[in-house]
């Protein structure tokens, strides 16, 4: 029987990775290298063991065995798909693919000699599937490997232009953009007047914006107070870190019952509620006017909840409104505005009275007006310790005197603000 001598190589027999003798016509070679080229050659031996030239060589390529299945890298918008060779040789070409409806459809593919193949754009927490096979050398695929499937790290949500909206004295909308999540993803926003030291109230919703306050999430919040917004996405796989949406005021609450404390002739204190307003720390806008249009006002800005409205002219009506200012600056609605007519200047100096009897034991007494008077008071000639009398007018009539006796007064004029000048006596 015929010897013979079969040999396999990877580079043309520059080495030898195997050899078999057999006195069949096949041999076997086991623990080749998997989807690797190999080059089979084979000599007879005679009876003298002399060998003879080795049979042209020919080649051919081990099959590929589908990969093996390893966890990926995850991050927020891009996956690492990874696998294990699984015994193939350096040189396979690998085909992976991406979906997200279990491969009904797939997003995406790549080729690639590497054991991974890194998919980027992706949605942020949200579910994603992964297959891999390999390509043999002889242009045949292996079956697709299910790879372990994952959901994207949590993006953070973004800021918009105009994340405040209808802001009120006891509410704010805060509103921000999706950052880039899918479907779903649930947001937490939270509030804070202490730059997030402490947080008021937090609250979580689908939406991208949430009422605070009054009608919404947490109780009423504070006229005229600032207050910070930060909101963070919640995905699968944790949380986002949170982003910071900026600081607003609420507004100003329209002060009440504004009202007249004193009134002279040339001012006008007046007082107000300021309405749940902090004070300090609440600005007020007092507007004055000659008529209840206001088409011509004075405006004062004041810091508390009342004023002295001074400078007036006597015998003026005067009208007055006040409304209250944020600390950005935004007014409130005004309060139901008030009017009031200031008083006369006290009473100018009366004239000398004069005196005619009136029979044994009464005198009529008359004498020149004092200017803006709207009464009088009389007093004995000499003393102002008690008036003897008030008429509205300039006369009066005093009685029961003793007979044949002299008598004298003093008289002055009154008015809303006070006594004036005493006249000479009589």
């Amino acid at each position: 029987d015929t010897l013979y001598e079969a040999q396999a190589s990877t580079d043309g027999f520059a080495t030898v990775n195997a050899s078999s003798r057999t006195l069949g016509t096949t041999a076997g070679f086991l623990g080749l290298g998997s989807n690797a080229t190999h080059y089979l050659r084979a000599r007879a031996f005679n009876h003298d063991n002399a060998a003879t030239a080795f049979a042209a060589a020919s080649a051919t390529s081990t099959l590929a065995p589908a990969p093996a299945s390893a966890d990926p890298l995850v991050w927020a918008s891009s996956v690492t798909a990874r696998w294990g060779a699984n015994g193939n040789s350096p040189a396979t070409l690998y085909e992976a693919r991406i979906s997200t409806d279990a491969f009904a459809t797939f997003n995406a593919s790549s080729r690639t000699l590497n054991a991974h193949a890194a998919f980027e754009g992706l949605t942020g927490n949200t579910s994603y599937d992964f297959q891999a096979r390999a390509l043999g050398n002889d242009g045949s695929y292996t079956a697709y490997v299910n790879l372990p499937s994952t959901t994207t790290l949590v993006m953070a949500p973004r800021q918009t232009a105009t994340p405040f909206a209808d802001v009120s004295a006891a509410s704010v909308t805060v509103n921000w953009a999706d950052g880039g999540n899918g479907t779903g993803t649930w947001h937490t926003a939270r509030i804070s007047t202490y730059n997030f030291t402490t947080i008021n109230f937090s609250s979580t919703t689908r939406n991208f914006s949430i009422l605070f306050g009054s009608g919404g999430a947490g109780q009423a919040l504070a006229p005229n107070s600032i207050y910070s917004f930060q909101v963070g996405a919640v995905g699968t796989s944790g949380s986002s870190a949170f982003v910071d949406l900026g600081s607003t005021f609420t507004l100003a609450n329209s002060p009440l019952l504004t009202s007249f404390v004193s009134i002279s002739s040339i001012s006008a204190r007046l007082d107000w509620l300021p309405n749940n307003n902090p004070e300090p720390g609440t600005d007020y806008e007092l507007w004055t006017d000659f008529a209840p249009s206001f088409d011509a006002p004075t405006i004062v800005s004041v810091s508390s909840s009342a004023y002295l409205a001074e400078g007036l002219s006597p015998i003026t009506t005067y009208y007055f409104k006040v409304r209250a200012k944020n600390k950005a600056g935004t007014p409130s609605s005004f309060d139901a505005p008030v009017s009031t007519t200031t008083w006369p200047p006290p009473p100018g100096q009366a004239g000398i009275p004069v005196g005619a009897p009136l029979g044994v034991s009464s005198i009529s007494w008359t004498w020149g007006a004092a200017s803006y008077a709207r009464g009088y008071k009389v007093y004995p000639a000499g003393s102002t310790a008690t008036a003897i009398g008030a008429p509205p007018t300039n006369s009066f009539i005093q009685m029961y005197l003793e007979t044949n006796t002299s008598y004298g007064i003093m008289v002055a004029g009154t008015n809303e603000s006070g006594q004036g000048t005493l006249s000479d006596a009589a």
